[in-house]
């Protein structure tokens, strides 16, 4: 994590006041952001979050992925983090969603509900999160869990927050560095790679992964790859297999 304390350093060169409350201008304050931007701002409070690391509890040698965690996120930004085990459901035009989480900017208070699956939990407090930082303007905004199970298209400001989430627990480097411990590089479904993965040819391996999307999943959620066994990436990152599926293939580590 040498790189993540360099960075720190300059940014923190920049702006000595950054993640610390006060009245002042946040740098955060901006009404829209790019994914550009917004993956960099997720990157600084990773960095803040291993710098701080000791005062936040962490242990100096920890693993830098225990560092992407949202709780520690609202401990260094100053907000009360909170489960419950209901937050409750609203109706949404005709459909009837449950409320995964919700932020308080004005008491500086983030709440997510239990009673969704843990790795759902996790990212909805990071798209909280996202919020907290990207979005101090605004409060009272929550985020829903569909009770039909399908998701619709949703605002700008949501979908910043989902991304936000995404940057901050699935960052670039360190996912990489991640998959290819575990698949030596950029994975493509061939012949050598299909036995690697399932022990079968790869006829028949098509057959139950036919699509990049399929192959994505499998990678995302496997535990064993050309006769090792290891932790798989999404247990390890605390995310759905989906949304692992998802960035593998937006930084093209499994592609066609």
């Amino acid at each position: 994590m040498e790189e993540l304390e360099q960075c720190w350093e300059a940014a923190n060169y920049q702006n000595p006041y950054r993640f610390v409350s006060s009245d002042e201008e946040s740098i955060f304050a901006r009404k829209t952001h790019s994914f550009e931007s917004i993956e960099a701002q997720a990157k600084e409070l990773q960095r803040a979050i291993w710098k701080k690391r000791r005062d936040l509890g962490l242990s100096q040698n920890v693993h830098p992925i225990d560092v992407l965690d949202p709780q520690l996120a609202a401990e260094l930004l100053g907000f009360d983090f909170t489960l419950h085990p209901s937050l409750g459901w609203m109706v949404n035009g005709r459909r009837r969603v449950s409320v995964a989480g919700l932020i308080d900017q004005s008491t500086r208070s983030i709440q997510v509900a239990t009673d969704a699956e843990p790795r759902v939990m996790r990212f909805t407090a990071a798209h909280e999160i996202g919020h907290a930082v990207l979005h101090p303007d605004q409060t009272g905004r929550h985020r829903d869990q569909p009770l039909d199970g399908v998701r619709r298209s949703r605002d700008r400001t949501e979908l910043e927050a989902d991304k936000f989430a995404t940057y901050f627990l699935l960052p670039k480097k360190l996912l990489a560095e991640e998959f290819k411990s575990r698949f030596l590089g950029p994975f493509t479904l061939d012949e050598q790679t299909a036995f690697a993965l399932l022990s079968k040819p790869i006829y028949e391996v098509l057959k139950s992964f036919p699509t990049l999307r399929h192959v994505s999943r499998k990678l995302a959620s496997t535990a064993y790859y050309n006769g090792r066994h290891f932790v798989s990436l999404s247990e390890s990152f605390g995310v759905s297999a989906e949304a692992m599926a998802i960035r593998l293939e937006e930084l093209k580590l499994v592609i066609e």
